[in-house]
């Protein structure tokens, strides 16, 4: 969508016409951005609700925009989340952006044996606070109305046992006898949830696939070539998205 998009995770009343940004919004948008009485702008919460209009008023304290249209989208099914190795430096901000962009709905930091990234309470909440803004700007650029739920870091064991019974889980392999991921043909139900597990740089070690194994993880293959992290993740994620959007036969196909 053209124009100006902001985030508003505030209650808003059913047929409100005008809503007052906060003033990190407003400042971002008036200082930032340029924004001029007039100019088009669409506002959403996060969670599927979103407003469109214009500015009426760009005050960079709590700028003013008119709702003209307010809209209620529903979640695509079935829901994807991703539950991440950390990797390295920067790594994980690539991650989190392509995430929102094909509509992961839940995203699980992890720590496993050979993560090079260790983190402390204090370091652990600075990155966390990090990637939810990293989200929430993706959501802007993308126009994904959904915000995904960014949980604190996990052991992998930990988490192992937490999602037992999420839907179906998968978990990315460089093991000999993974499996393509294409697992479901035409015709054949797919489950409510679909879970991906990434490893980090290195790998997950022999202990953890055997683990990931035991708690029912499904090894996928992801394409001919080894992957780096981030492309692991997209590779698997958009696979997942093209499995809850398929259409058989397709358009073209007639």
């Amino acid at each position: 969508m053209a124009g100006l998009h902001t985030y508003y995770p505030f209650a808003v009343p059913p047929g409100a016409v005008e809503l007052v940004l906060p003033v990190a919004e407003s400042a971002h948008l008036c200082r930032s951005l340029r924004a001029r009485q007039g100019d088009a702008i669409h506002a959403f919460d996060g969670a599927g609700r979103t407003w469109s209009g214009v500015v009426l008023r760009p005050d960079a304290r709590a700028l003013v925009m008119r709702v003209d249209e307010a809209r209620v989208h529903t979640p695509s099914l079935p829901v994807l989340a991703l539950a991440q190795a950390l990797p390295k430096t920067g790594g994980m901000d690539e991650i989190v952006r392509a995430a929102v962009e094909l509509g992961v709905a839940q995203l699980q930091p992890l720590f496993s044996e050979r993560c090079e990234v260790k983190l402390d309470a204090g370091r652990a909440a600075a990155r966390l606070a990090r990637w939810r803004v990293i989200a929430i700007e993706a959501c802007k650029q993308s126009g994904n109305p959904f915000l995904p739920h960014i949980y604190e870091p996990l052991s992998l064991a930990a988490w192992l046992v937490a999602s037992a019974g999420q839907g179906m889980r998968f978990v990315g392999s460089l093991e000999a006898d993974a499996v393509p991921l294409a697992l479901f043909k035409p015709g054949v139900e797919i489950p409510a949830q679909l879970t991906l597990l990434i490893g980090p740089e290195g790998d997950l070690s022999p202990g953890e696939y055997a683990l990931a194994r035991r708690h029912g993880l499904c090894a996928v293959r992801l394409g001919e070539n080894v992957l780096r992290v981030p492309t692991a993740a997209l590779y698997a994620l958009a696979a997942l998205d093209q499995l809850r959007q398929r259409a058989w036969p397709p358009a073209c196909l007639g």
